[in-house]
């Protein structure tokens, strides 16, 4: 039986090209980068409390650094800050009286994350709104600022049916103490979300690891602090002005590492962190092993019937003198 060389490869080309399409995707197209807020919108009544996520969209293009003050309107309070999974180092750490930030990525880009997730209260009848001004998105290639929208959102405060609304009363702010040489000293409270599998009581949180300053401390629940009993936190006291690294750990393997600069006319400093591990992947490890095994497989058949040699004698004299088998 003859074979078919030239439909062979076709059906080998075919083959690959449908893997192509099957496993591989189309890169979106850029658009220009963005700075969203989810959810924008939503009805609450005072008192209630709901999170709401920051993210940064580089529109198909990678980016590594960006900054946004944002706004945070009377009605609403921001009573807690959790890190995403942006991995910025931050100039300006987001903070609980002061949600705005200036993050750089430190030898990497991303092409889309998470800033940050605030728990906001409800505190003021009318129109809440967190606004976004003096933004930028900086591209990973050429620095220049890939901005070109903001998602603003507007929340509608309700009183309860039966209730008065009372007058806003700011929270107190505590100005930081100076030290003997001068510098300003802060508190640190770093709020952690607890990974989904692990245990909240293995984790520790290091301060300035591998430094004369080093502090380590072992989370804490604080009640009415956060919304669940999968959130602690640690508390640094009489932290200086200037730039800090907050490792975070489970046992001896690390889960978070975060560069901050405290200052500020606040002397407590309230943000956090995400320890969420990332995870495998398995479906699409077992696919792309499968598909490994299948195209090892036909490249094996196609060299074989490639290099597939007639059965002929080696040479003329063993021809000449292959002996004759006497017919029955």
């Amino acid at each position: 039986m003859a074979i078919n060389m030239k439909r062979i490869i076709q059906y080998v080309a075919l083959f690959s090209i449908t893997l192509v399409f099957l496993f591989v995707r189309t890169p979106a197209h850029a658009d220009g980068g963005a700075i969203t807020i989810s959810p924008n919108s939503g009805n609450y009544v005072v008192g209630q409390l709901f999170t709401v996520t920051v993210t940064i969209d580089g529109g198909g293009s990678p980016f590594n650094a960006a900054k946004a003050s944002v706004l945070v309107s009377p009605a609403l309070s921001v009573e807690n800050v959790v890190l995403g999974d942006c991995g910025f180092a931050f100039v300006k750490p987001p903070v609980q009286s002061d949600p705005s930030f200036v993050g750089v990525m430190l030898g990497g880009s991303s092409k889309n994350c998470s800033v940050y997730t605030l728990t906001v209260k409800a505190i003021g009848a009318g129109k809440g709104t967190i606004t976004f001004v003096n933004s930028s998105v900086k591209s990973y290639k050429t620095a220049v600022d890939i901005l070109t929208a903001l998602q603003n959102a507007t929340f509608t405060i309700s009183t309860v049916p039966g209730s008065t609304t009372s007058p806003i009363t700011p929270s107190p702010i505590q100005s930081p103490i100076t030290g003997t040489n001068g510098t300003k000293l802060y508190d640190i409270v770093f709020a952690i979300s607890q990974p989904q599998d692990l245990p909240l009581a293995g984790i520790y949180v290091v301060l300035d690891q591998n430094l004369p300053t080093q502090k380590t401390a072992i989370p804490t629940l604080i009640s009415g602090m956060f919304q669940d009993t999968a959130s602690g936190n640690v508390k640094f006291e009489n932290v200086p002005q200037g730039v800090h690294t907050i490792a975070t750990y489970y046992n001896t393997k690390q889960l978070s590492k975060q560069i901050v600069y405290v200052a500020g006319g606040n002397k407590t400093l309230v943000f956090g962190v995400s320890t969420k591990r990332s995870t495998v992947n398995w479906p699409w490890a077992i696919g792309i092993a499968a598909l490994l095994i299948i195209l090892v497989i036909i490249a094996m058949v196609v060299y074989k019937i490639l290099h597939k040699q007639p059965n002929m004698p080696s040479s003329p004299q063993e021809a000449a003198f292959k002996p004759i088998t006497p017919q029955q």
